[in-house]
């Protein structure tokens, strides 16, 4: 019983981790992309300073640091609301209004991990103060 819940929280661990370094990637992918076509040296430096704090926390996140979860959280919800703002400001649905709906599904994907591993968690700590 212990063995396959503690199997549960490392897959969650994972897949949270992978959320964050994924998205990550498309972040700085994104602002490379953004240099290459406009010129943009803010995008750029934008998306190479976002990368670099949702890389910190998805290594946070592997080594089972609560930290890590709340700065790629805040990190990934600012970009959403950044995007957001970028797509009303343009009336442009590609680039920045894509960018805003897969901000906000990583954000929720990475909310909803977070309460499910800390749930499991939880469970477990009870349960090994009962026995």
């Amino acid at each position: 019983m212990d063995l396959a819940l503690n199997q549960r929280k490392i897959r969650l661990e994972n897949m949270s981790s992978f959320i964050v370094y994924l998205y990550g990637f498309l972040i700085l992918i994104g602002g490379i992309m953004g240099h290459w076509k406009a010129g943009s040296k803010a995008s750029l430096i934008t998306s190479v300073v976002s990368a670099f704090f949702l890389f910190l926390s998805a290594i946070a996140m592997q080594k089972r640091k609560r930290w890590g979860w709340m700065i790629a959280f805040i990190t990934m919800l600012s970009l959403d609301l950044f995007f957001l703002y970028r797509t009303y400001l343009t009336m442009k649905f590609f680039p920045s209004g894509m960018m805003a709906v897969i901000s906000a599904f990583a954000a929720t994907c990475l909310w909803l991990l977070r309460h499910r591993f800390f749930k499991q968690l939880s469970s477990t700590q009870l349960v090994e103060e009962e026995t």
